[in-house]
This record gives structure tokens, sequence and C-alpha cells, in this order.
């Protein structure tokens, strides 16, 4: 199961350095955005997966590194830098 998820974290890694230059606020919302999205529903799935006896101790790691991921993500989503300027 850590194989699975170390081969998708290598795959959003090369996504994200891919687009490092994205200049565009509102293209970089949407990156981040999907990634929020992606690490915060992997972490409900590998905590309920755990919870209900999937894995063993090391499917932890797992969990905790979407939770981080997920906090990271969300951090950057919500920084103000990042919201639309309002127009008069």
């Amino acid at each position: 199961m850590c194989q699975l998820l170390g081969a998708a974290v290598l795959g959003l890694a090369l996504q994200n350095w891919l687009v490092r230059h994205v200049a565009n606020l509102e293209k970089l919302r949407v990156i981040l955005l999907a990634n929020f999205v992606g690490h915060g529903a992997a972490f409900v799935i590998f905590l309920a997966g755990r919870l209900n006896g999937a894995g063993n101790v090391t499917m932890w790691l797992a969990v905790a590194y979407t939770l981080l991921a997920t906090l990271v993500y969300g951090y950057f989503l919500d920084r103000p830098r990042f919201h639309q300027p309002k127009h008069a």
C-alpha cells in the first residue's frame, strides 16, 4: 500500500515541479485546490482503511503524510495573496 502511495506522491511531485513557474494566480489557485482536494480525499480513505483494520503500523505514515500535505495545501490556498482582488 505504501508503495502505491509513493508512486502517486512521485507523480504529484513531478506535476507540481513542472508547473512551478506559473505566473497566473488563478491557474496556481486551481493547482493548489486540486492538490488540496486530492490529498484530503486520500487522507480520509487511508484513515478509514486503517481504522477498519487494513494495513499495518506503517499505514499510519500514509495517514500522517496525507494529513500534513492537506494542511499545507490548505494553508497556501487560504493565503490572502491568492484571493482575487476586489474591483470597485
